[in-house]
């Protein structure tokens, strides 16, 4: 596809990394002339500086015969209007980064109005990734599919009775309504077969209906309690939306804010939140505020340093649940061997979006995907099919047909059922089919080799 890209801020390189990945033809606009000359340096990819607002330079782009044009810089009303700009000379499909959320219902209302073929809100994306571990804290990730279907990542703790087993006799013995999908050892991951042997540190990846998976948690000791206290490190947008939801869910929640009249803003904005004006790096403010008493800790402040020493204070002092924004590849990687497992940036998260959407774009089979994601640094993919098309599959047993082995099905949900799959189980027309794969799938049809 024939992409052309505004705005090189963390968002835009990490979907401009992706873009390229994927074989694109991409073109990035630029106004500051550091940022631009940095992205040039990083990625084999044109960059032109100039403002995308500006007529000369979206021509210069050839935004004419772009199939999709995005606009991520860190305003929204520049975002709305380079995209106004873009579909009128010629871009077929465009997306606006909108970060305001007094501009979200006016965009909603006025979308088709605007040329919009999306939005994007990187904050609130991020706040909902993050409320939906806090609401399920055994859980490392979260990603949902139709019909409560989810899967959930678990970290198998040392001396878990799952140590030792392999997967055939796990099903075996315990007659499980859950799929192990995925699972990563160190640096490596795996599409696992009955035969594979689960080891303590492994992260597994469970698929199945939410009821089954918290069944699989309390059976196997990775229950842990529920969360009704967080503390919120940092107040800008992000914190501002996850307040908002945990509150929304009966969560009791503090936030430690350093600028004052931010502070003030969401003392107005949060009525039933205490928000702090202090510096969250002084320990002495983080537990004469109560850290050592809350059920979840949530790092979000602007500085991943900041983000990563508050952290560590906090899993010295025993907190359960810690969940960190680091916007560094390399800081995440080392937070992660320190053993904080809920690391993640709101970069990835708009980054998956936007990929979903060129996805189902750039191939008209690939329209029947209604989910996809990313996961474990983007070495698989689990995406949710809506089977529209007549496979030669279709009504065969899955045992009949051979499987690509970079693949596993997690689920077929049928109508109001869903099917933890067997070698019995088969796939028919109007089904959702879940898939976990190492691999680009082009289409449903190529899980059979």
């Amino acid at each position: 596809m024939n992409i052309v890209l505004v705005g090189a801020s963390m968002i835009g390189r990490a979907v401009t990394g992706q873009l390229l990945k994927e074989k694109h033809d991409l073109v990035v606009i630029e106004k500051d002339p550091v940022k631009a000359n940095r992205l040039s340096d990083n990625f084999d990819v044109l960059v032109i500086n100039g403002s995308g607002t500006d007529l000369e330079v979206l021509k210069e782009a050839k935004v004419y015969d772009a199939d999709l044009f995005i606009a991520l810089t860190s305003e929204d009303q520049v975002n709305i209007l380079c995209c106004m700009l873009a579909k009128r000379l010629g871009a077929k499909s465009t997306i606006a980064r909108v970060r305001n959320p007094e501009n979200e219902d006016v965009l909603t209302f006025l979308k088709d109005d605007l040329s919009l073929s999306m939005t994007v809100n990187p904050e609130l994306d991020f706040a909902k990734t993050v409320a939906r571990v806090l609401q399920f804290p055994s859980a490392v990730s979260i990603e949902r599919f139709s019909h409560h279907v989810e899967l959930m990542e678990f970290k198998i703790p040392e001396k878990s009775k799952l140590q030792g087993l392999s997967l055939m006799d796990l099903n075996k013995k315990y007659s499980l309504n859950v799929l192990i999908s995925a699972i990563s050892r160190g640096e490596e991951v795996f599409i696992p077969k009955g035969d594979f042997i689960l080891q303590a540190e492994d992260k597994i990846y469970l698929t199945g209906e939410l009821k089954m998976v918290q069944r699989f948690v309390k059976q196997f000791g990775l229950f842990t309690q529920k969360i009704k206290k967080v503390m919120i490190i940092g107040g800008s947008t992000d914190g501002y939306y996850l307040a908002k939801h945990l509150i929304d869910h009966g969560i009791t929640v503090k936030i430690v804010e350093e600028k004052k009249e931010r502070a003030e803003e969401l003392t107005t904005l949060l009525p039933y939140t205490a928000v702090i004006n202090g510096n969250p790096a002084d320990t002495d403010i983080l537990i004469e505020e109560g850290i050592e008493t809350v059920d979840a800790l949530v790092c979000l402040s602007g500085n991943d340093d900041t983000n990563t020493m508050i952290s560590l204070f906090a899993k010295k002092l025993g907190i359960k649940k810690i969940i960190t924004r680091i916007d560094k590849k390399i800081i995440k990687t080392v937070m992660e061997e320190m053993g904080l497992d809920m690391v993640i940036s709101p970069k990835d998260v708009v980054a998956n979006s936007i990929l979903k959407y060129v996805r189902s774009k750039e191939n008209s089979k690939l329209r029947d995907v209604i989910n996809f994601y990313k996961m474990v640094d983007d070495k698989v993919e689990a995406l949710e099919f809506v089977v529209h098309s007549d496979y030669e599959f279709l009504g065969k047993k899955l045992k009949t047909l051979k499987i690509r082995k970079d693949v596993i099905i997690g689920a077929i949900i049928k109508e109001n059922e869903v099917v933890i799959p067997s070698g019995d189980s088969v796939i028919e027309k109007n089904d959702k089919v879940i898939i976990v794969t190492t691999a680009k799938l082009g289409s449903l049809e190529e899980i059979v080799e």
